[in-house]
């Protein structure tokens, strides 16, 4: 009868630690928020098309870097987790000089016990329980995370759980980076179709091509109504789709919750830290509520498709006329108005709208862009399988037996 050959981990471990592991209780053994932070729309600025200073948000994990110029006196410098303070942890792990905003900085009390690599990969194992549910989004509890206790393995085993987790998480940065670089070709053929060069259109501001929207009247409205609020942070950046709501009513809405939205508007965040959040509204929101820190474009079917109008949207040409149109020092902004005055190309033939021409520029968008983007084609399914791979073993290599 032939015995299953132990791995490295399980031989290191019989070895050094046949009967179990120490647990500490988490305050015992990090430091949290011993780093200075700035506010989301500063970091936003600091951000350049290169440089050594990594910027860490509390949203997505977006490959911002900035110089040492730029980042003057916002520079800290160490090796350290961050999780956001408020909807989603957003984990991160970075070594050297960065510039860090609404997050928690975690990093170990003692490295020579606690490897910073291993309590990132213990806490991105276990991440969702330090978040609690609120009325309004998931928040960070301190009390929580301070009293959950981690394994505290013999640093042989440690390194080489590390050594083996992120061989798994190198490889989904490989394929994320390969991913960026489609993104570059889609957004440069885009910006390409889009330009019309030596084409004949008619060029006419957004406004023209859009109809008129409403704000919503709250007397007209049944206290027992629920509604949908999409607010600045509802929809990704990355996937541009809503990905959260909360629910309002009559009697409790956000100040903010005053435009209501149908089926094939797009809504456009107009505020510097949640610029270029935009969408198109699928059918399960039609008649529902959005921010005023959105603006909401309802394209007239009969002049221009609504997916032709996402498309330009997502643009270089459009992105700088934002950018040039800002305004505000704090948290700039651009104006609804500034916004449909953006002029947009029309193809026109036998002097009406070319919709057959639109419709082909979409289907090739829109075929280029679920290669990229969708959630079952393509690179972004390979990075999804690689993910459950790597939180598969994860999960296996940091289950630890306490020792009494």
């Amino acid at each position: 009868m032939t015995t299953k050959k132990k791995n490295k981990i399980e031989e290191l471990i019989e070895k050094l630690c046949p009967e179990g592991v120490e647990f500490r209780k988490m305050g015992d053994v990090v430091i949290k928020n011993n780093f200075t932070q700035v506010g989301a729309g500063v970091l936003e600025q600091l951000k350049r098309e290169a440089g050594n200073i990594k910027l860490l948000p509390s949203s997505k994990n977006y490959d911002w870097w900035t110089t040492e110029d730029v980042a003057g006196s916002y520079i800290c410098e160490g090796e350290v987790i961050t999780l956001g303070r408020a909807r989603y942890a957003n984990i991160k792990y970075h070594k050297g000089k960065f510039v860090s905003s609404n997050n928690h900085i975690i990093t170990s009390k003692n490295t020579d016990k606690l490897m910073n690599k291993f309590l990132f990969h213990f806490i991105a194992h276990h991440v969702n329980e330090f978040y609690v549910t609120t009325s309004t989004y998931p928040k960070f509890d301190s009390n929580i995370f301070d009293n959950f206790k981690i394994p505290i393995p013999p640093m042989e085993v440690q390194e080489e759980i590390v050594k083996v987790l992120d061989t798994f998480t190198e490889l989904e940065q490989e394929l994320e980076q390969e991913l960026e670089q489609r993104k570059k070709q889609y957004e440069y053929y885009r910006d390409k179709l889009l330009s019309f060069e030596g084409e004949e259109v008619e060029w006419k501001e957004l406004g023209e091509v859009c109809l008129h929207t409403e704000n919503i009247n709250w007397n007209t409205i049944s206290a027992d109504d629920q509604i949908h609020y999409i607010d600045l942070s509802s929809v990704d950046r990355n996937l541009h789709r809503i990905t959260e709501t909360s629910i309002i009513t009559r009697d409790e809405h956000p100040s903010r919750a005053q435009k209501v939205i149908k089926e094939g508007d797009i809504i456009f965040g107009t505020t510097r830290p949640t610029l270029m959040r935009f969408c198109i509204i699928p059918s399960e929101y039609d008649q529902q509520v959005c921010s005023t820190g959105f603006c909401v474009l309802r394209p007239d079917s009969g002049l221009v498709l609504k997916n032709y109008i996402f498309h330009i949207l997502g643009t270089k040409n459009f992105y700088s006329y934002v950018e040039r149109n800002q305004q505000g020092t704090s948290y700039p902004s651009i104006s609804d108005n500034l916004i449909k005055a953006f002029k947009v190309p029309i193809p026109y033939k036998n002097g009406k709208p070319d919709l057959e021409k639109q419709k082909q520029i979409v289907s090739i968008l829109d075929k280029f862009d679920a290669l990229v983007n969708g959630i079952s084609e393509g690179l972004p399914k390979e990075i999804k399988l690689r993910r459950k791979q790597y939180e598969y073993y994860r999960g296996k290599l940091l289950d630890f037996k306490e020792k009494e």
